[in-house]
């Protein structure tokens, strides 16, 4: 395979996971028309650089440093980490889903593992130095206690974002 054809399917992998379903190699190397063995040695090459990350079934994702050029291209390098950290938290604490938007793009999207879709899901946002927002989605049944509780949650989590991005712009 020549170098270009190689780095034009690296791209094309780069945007199948960009896209959404979740793919196998073997999947991608019939879409591609290409040997197994050659689009296998492309995703190692792009695992070992941390743009693809593979699970034990062998489903593709987005890894570390695809996720990294995502907030550089916000303009939101130094939220990274304390974004990653923090919406988990969220997440975690709250029972909801946890979403970093920026540019019209989802940063992070860290899913609860239930449905919160529909008409009946509570969401709440908050805007950090009008820049990015975090959306939170919780459950349809969620109390008015524990509702005010996650808001409470969501801001103080918007304000160490807000005074991080203070930080590192000195």
């Amino acid at each position: 395979m020549n170098a270009t054809r190689g780095v034009e399917v690296m791209v094309r992998v780069l945007a199948r996971l960009a896209e959404g379903p979740e793919v196998k190699v073997a999947e991608l190397a019939e879409a591609e028309d290409m040997a197994r063995s050659s689009l296998f040695d492309i995703v190692r090459r792009l695992q070992d650089a941390g743009f693809v990350d593979r699970n034990s079934s062998g489903i593709l994702a987005p890894g570390p440093q695809v996720v990294a050029l995502a907030f550089a291209r916000a303009g939101l390098p130094s939220l990274q980490g304390p974004a990653e950290a923090l919406l988990r938290l969220l997440r975690d604490e709250t029972g909801g889903s946890a979403i970093l938007i920026a540019d019209e793009t989802e940063l992070i999207h860290l899913p609860s593992g239930r449905t919160e879709t529909g008409s009946d899901a509570v969401t709440v946002e908050a805007t950090i130095a009008d820049r990015a927002t975090v959306r939170l989605t919780l459950a349809q049944n969620t109390t008015r206690a524990a509702r005010a509780d996650a808001e409470a949650l969501l801001q103080q989590v918007v304000l160490t974002l807000e005074n991080h991005l203070e930080d590192a712009a000195q």
